[in-house]
């Protein structure tokens, strides 16, 4: 059971890291979207 509830949050914690980290890349993404729009209007 311990050995189970462990796994779990080991799970959770690295699917919370690579969720953020893909948020951060699609924030990034955007970002130089907006930049690149700006400059050619």
């Amino acid at each position: 059971m311990f050995n189970d509830a462990e796994g779990t949050y080991e799970f959770f914690k690295k699917l919370k890291e690579s969720i953020s980290s893909k948020t951060e890349n699609v924030t990034k993404q955007f970002r130089d979207g907006l930049e690149k729009t700006r400059k050619v209007h």
